[in-house]
């Protein structure tokens, strides 16, 4: 092995490291330069990102949903099998493994294949994400919402009324606009966890369970 590629794939791996630091410490601008101009990112089951901006604004909006769903909002991404083939002084491929944990604990696993091109150092031009099979327990994220407005309803029902216009007006911010915050603030009003758990209970959803941390966004389902 030449002196040039032994460069190469130490560039490699030192950008792959920088991937899951700048996402960590939520460094999105940080990450995004990690790509070229024009690269491609791609997590299975959502449309491909083109471009540094549209990859920095879907970076800024998961590390926002996690912030909004966290009493202490961490992620850190452990990398592991990373295999690289050197194709050319110009161009690399790459495959490795992610396991990202949160307060939570193990919020899942993905696969990653990347493709690099020299420009100075190392950058990624494409990079493709597939995350943990369908059929293993995932995070509902903001799919729990529906669940959470209707333990709002069934807790107000249970006083003897209706939703307030104030409580109206979350469940619209909720439901129309995905707002992670009016989302809190309903959870808070039916009980947390166990507004929800009577909602499942009662709807016969046995494959869903809440979060021990009483965090909305870490419901499994």
């Amino acid at each position: 092995m030449e002196t040039w590629e032994l460069s190469a794939r130490e560039a490699i791996r030192e950008t792959v490291a920088s991937y899951s630091h700048c996402a960590d410490s939520g460094r999105f601008a940080e990450l995004a330069a990690l790509f070229l101009e024009a690269g491609v990112l791609e997590v299975r089951g959502e449309d491909p990102l083109h471009g540094r901006a549209a990859i920095r604004t879907f970076l800024e909006g998961v590390g926002a949903q996690l912030r909004d769903a966290s009493t202490v909002p961490m992620i850190r991404h452990y990398v592991s099998n990373l295999t690289i083939d050197v194709l050319s002084a110009t161009e690399a491929r790459g495959a490795c493994y992610f396991l990202a944990v949160t307060e939570g604990g193990v919020s899942g696993t993905a696969s990653a294949t990347h493709v690099f091109r020299s420009a100075g150092t190392y950058v990624i031009s494409g990079t493709v994400l597939d995350a943990t099979p369908a059929q293993a327990p995932v995070r509902s994220a903001s799919i729990v919402k529906v669940a959470i407005a209707v333990a709002a309803i069934r807790t107000q029902r249970a006083r003897g009324g209706d939703l307030t216009s104030g409580e109206q007006s979350l469940l619209r911010s909720m439901i129309g606009a995905s707002d992670n915050k009016a989302a809190t603030a309903l959870w808070n009003f039916s009980g947390g966890n166990s507004g929800l758990e009577r909602v499942v209970a009662d709807a016969g959803m046995t494959s869903t369970s809440s979060n021990p941390s009483g965090v909305w966004g870490f419901t499994l389902t």
